[in-house]
């Protein structure tokens, strides 16, 4: 999937022992979303969100580690622009991403 929307997502988790992991993980961009039910540690997602136009267009990221919800709001993301967003969240919940303009890369 692709477009010139597109909110391509890649999200990492860090955690400090192998039985470690994120729960119930809910990406959100305007009316699109993707949850997924667990990630565990050292391990990576991805997906790509397509918000709408008239969309609230901030990227929204929810996530339970160690029985606490959590959220994160990345930037805002302008109409006609793809986005690519690293986000990697670490052994206490802490959120560290990278993100530009698509065509680009974070690698």
């Amino acid at each position: 999937m692709w477009s010139n929307d597109a909110v391509r997502i890649t999200v990492t988790f860090a955690g400090a022992t192998p039985a470690a992991r994120l729960e119930n993980l809910t990406l959100v961009s305007g009316s699109d979303r993707c949850s997924w039910d667990a990630l565990a540690s050292g391990d990576s997602r991805s997906i790509n969100l397509l918000p709408g136009e008239a969309d609230d267009r901030r990227l929204a990221f929810l996530y339970t580690l160690n029985a606490q919800m959590l959220s994160w709001d990345g930037p805002a993301i302008p109409v006609g622009a793809g986005y690519r967003i690293a986000i990697v969240v670490d052994a206490q919940g802490r959120i560290t991403e990278r993100h530009c303009l698509l065509p680009c890369s974070l690698d």
